[in-house]
């Protein structure tokens, strides 16, 4: 079974398409196929973060207001 998927931009502007989506048995995996002529196929695997990006030290640029 598939679902659609559709959105907006920040700015308020639609997504130039939408999306069909669905998630393996094992929730694991989600393919997401877009709605257009040429339908173009994704595949996301769910994996756990690394901790050297989960424990990686906070970037100053990052931070509201970037640098001084």
């Amino acid at each position: 079974m598939s679902t659609r998927l559709s959105g907006r931009y920040n700015s308020g502007k639609p997504w130039k398409t939408d999306y069909a989506f669905e998630l393996s048995g094992d929730g694991k995996t989600m393919t997401m196929t877009s709605d257009t002529d040429i339908a173009e196929v994704s595949i996301y695997t769910r994996s756990a973060i690394p901790e050297a990006i989960r424990n990686a030290p906070e970037v100053r640029s990052s931070l509201p207001g970037g640098f001084l």
